[in-house]
């Protein structure tokens, strides 16, 4: 009778073969099962993962061990549960010579997974990749590649598992790290997502992108103050940025700092005059202080400077409705329509400009009944 030509895995049942260390499918250690060896119904069912569930079972749990990285874990990221692009990929290293054969076999099902993958065949390269992860839940390219090819599939629970160990293998890895901290946002785990962020800046910390990224999820969270702090830091590495400036001014604004967001805005105004964003807050901040005079020459300013630009008309139509001179508001709501007729909001403008003109026309002050 022909000897039995594999080991099967007590924990999923899969049959792997003799000189594999590792269940190909799910990670468990097979070194000891002897050759042909069924395993128990019950083993098998208690230790198995449905893939559909998005988790990675033991094959998280091994890798973590494998590389002592579980009290980094617990005191960076704690995982209770503006996209990733397909073609960033770091390379897989080439194993060492005494590497398992179920190591290299993995190797290869990554090498072929990537091809397929880098050539717009996400489906296709499923399979290999999945292969190559759990085959070796140690190798973090491995991991990020699947991740990668789950995400553009649609399998965005269980793709964000994927990411999350490939950051926690290689938690010197700005790139597996940002992917991280990018999918954790996208699928509202803002914990995690801030965590990651935290770790990038630990390795990179002049990262303008990631400093605005934590920024905006500490705002959210609460921690108004330690954004601020960020987008400073943002601003001073890129001081013509006016998306960088704009923020640090709103940041400020929902802090209750009107001044130092007025001083912001005029900053970015400072490195462009058009910048509509910043001139409509800062309009806002001088009209709530009390200065209107001072809100219309900023918007006058600029519609002298660039008379085409439909910015600075929806600014100053907003104005002089607030400063209930309506028939002027109607005419400026009209311009703007008419200098951006596919803006979003530019027929709900012209509807709000057709209403202030059926408005009655407010009495002469000082007349007598």
């Amino acid at each position: 009778m022909a000897q039995p030509q594999f080991r099967t895995c007590p924990a999923c049942g899969t049959r792997n073969k003799p000189a594999w260390e590792f269940c190909v499918r799910c990670g468990e250690s097979v070194a000891e099962v002897p050759l042909g060896t069924d395993a128990p119904a019950a083993t098998a069912a208690a230790g198995a993962v449905p893939a559909t569930e998005g988790g990675v079972g033991p094959v998280l749990l091994l890798a973590v061990v494998a590389l002592g990285l579980a009290a980094w874990a617990a005191t960076r990221i704690q995982i209770p549960r503006d996209e990733i692009s397909s073609t960033a990929f770091t390379a897989a290293t080439m194993p060492p010579a005494d590497k398992p054969t179920a190591a290299s076999e993995a190797l290869s099902e990554l090498d072929e997974g990537l091809r397929l993958l880098r050539s717009g065949k996400p489906e296709s390269a499923l399979g290999k990749l999945e292969e190559a992860a759990l085959g070796d839940p140690t190798d973090a390219a491995a991991q990020h590649a699947y991740a990668q090819a789950l995400w553009v599939t649609g399998n965005r629970d269980r793709a964000m598992t994927f990411y999350i160990a490939a950051a926690r293998l290689a938690p010197e890895d700005v790139q597996y790290l940002s992917d991280a901290a990018r999918v954790c946002t996208a699928m509202n785990r803002r914990p995690e997502a801030i965590g990651f962020y935290r770790a990038l800046l630990d390795v990179q910390p002049d990262t303008p992108a990631a400093l605005r990224s934590l920024s905006q999820l500490l705002m959210e969270s609460g921690g108004g103050a330690e954004a601020v702090d960020l987008l400073r830091r943002a601003v001073t590495l890129e001081p013509d940025s006016v998306v960088l400036g704009t923020d640090l001014g709103y940041a400020l604004e929902r802090l209750g700092r009107g001044p130092e967001a007025a001083e912001a805005y005029r900053q970015v105004l400072g490195v462009d005059a058009t910048a509509d964003v910043a001139r409509a807050r800062l309009v806002d901040l001088e009209f709530k202080a009390g200065r209107p005079e001072q809100a219309m020459t900023l918007v006058q300013d600029a519609i002298r400077a660039h008379p085409d630009q439909p910015g600075p008309h929806r600014s100053l139509a907003t104005l002089l409705e607030r400063m209930g001179r309506p028939a002027e508001a109607a005419a400026a709501y009209r311009e703007y329509a008419r200098l951006a007729p596919n803006a979003a909001d530019a027929k709900a403008l012209e509807q709000r400009a057709a209403a202030l003109e059926a408005t009655p026309a407010p009495a002469p002050t000082g007349t007598s009944s």
